[in-house]
C-alpha cells in the first residue's frame, strides 16, 4: 500500500504522435508504385533507383513511414515492411563490404553497382598492382619495404 503522500498524484496524459503525412509520389517517381501489383524484383529495381537518387537512409526511412501508415491495410503494410527489412540487408551487405569506410558505402551508393560488378572490377585492380582490396591504396607494408630498401644504412 503506497503511503498518503503518493494516493493525490496523478501521472500527466500522454500526449498522441502523429506521423508527418509524405508527398504523394515520392516513391513513385523511381517506380515504386501499385506495390500489390508489382512483382518483388521490379519493387527491389525501383528502390535502388531511389537510394542512387537520395541515398540509403533516406529511402529506407521513407519506406518505413509509409510501412507504419498502412499498419491497418496488412498486405500493403506488409510488402512495405519487408522492402524495409530489405533495404536494411542491402545497405548491411554494402558497410560490411566497405569496411565501414563512409567514402566506399557514398561511391557505391551513388554508382549503383551490383556485388558482382564490384567483386570483379576489385579483382583485376588485385592483379595490376600490389594494392589492398579494400581502399585502393598500397599496403602500409609494401611502402615500408620498398622504403627501407631505398634507404642508405646508417653510419654511426
Amino acid at each position: 500500500m503506497l503511503p498518503s503522500l503518493f494516493s493525490s498524484y496523478k501521472m500527466p496524459a500522454k500526449r498522441k504522435t502523429y506521423l508527418p503525412k509524405p508527398e504523394p509520389g515520392l516513391l513513385g517517381k523511381y517506380g515504386y508504385h501499385d506495390v500489390v501489383n508489382m512483382s518483388v524484383s521490379a519493387r527491389h529495381r525501383a528502390l535502388m533507383r531511389g537510394v542512387r537518387e537520395v541515398g540509403y537512409v533516406t529511402m529506407i526511412r521513407r519506406v518505413g513511414e509509409i510501412a507504419t501508415l498502412n499498419k491497418s491495410r496488412p498486405t500493403v503494410g506488409r510488402i512495405f515492411r519487408e522492402d524495409q527489412r530489405w533495404l536494411s540487408a542491402e545497405y548491411r551487405k554494402l558497410k560490411d563490404r566497405c569496411d565501414g569506410d563512409r567514402s566506399c558505402v557514398r561511391r557505391h551508393e551513388s554508382s549503383g553497382r551490383s556485388s558482382r560488378a564490384s567483386r570483379s572490377s576489385r579483382s583485376s585492380r588485385s592483379s595490376r598492382s600490389p594494392r589492398s582490396p579494400r581502399l585502393g591504396r598500397r599496403s602500409p607494408r609494401a611502402s615500408r619495404s620498398s622504403r627501407s630498401s631505398q634507404r642508405s644504412p646508417r653510419s654511426s
